[in-house]
């Protein structure tokens, strides 16, 4: 009888780095006055309690895979540097 083993790792810094960026953003938002900031902020939290779709993952073959921000939590980093809340 024959044995096949594998191994598959994968990369998490990129989502890491968003979900950082992300509670970073919330945490500024806080000194923050405006429509738009509090239009933010209340997306964030639409997303801290629905994160569906949040993620995708990118295969590289030889078992490395690549878990990388996508839909809601790119849009939201991208309105966070459009408004000046992160760089």
């Amino acid at each position: 009888m024959a044995t096949i083993t594998h191994h598959l790792s994968v990369e998490m810094d990129a989502l890491h780095d968003a979900i950082g960026l992300l509670s970073e953003i919330h945490a500024r938002l806080a000194t923050k006055h405006g429509e738009a900031f509090r239009k933010l902020d209340r997306a964030i939290e639409m997303f801290i309690e629905d994160p569906t779709d949040a993620i995708e993952i990118h295969w590289l073959g030889g078992g490395h895979l690549v878990a990388a921000p996508k839909g809601r939590l790119t849009e939201i980093l991208r309105e966070a540097r459009e408004l000046g809340v992160i760089d």
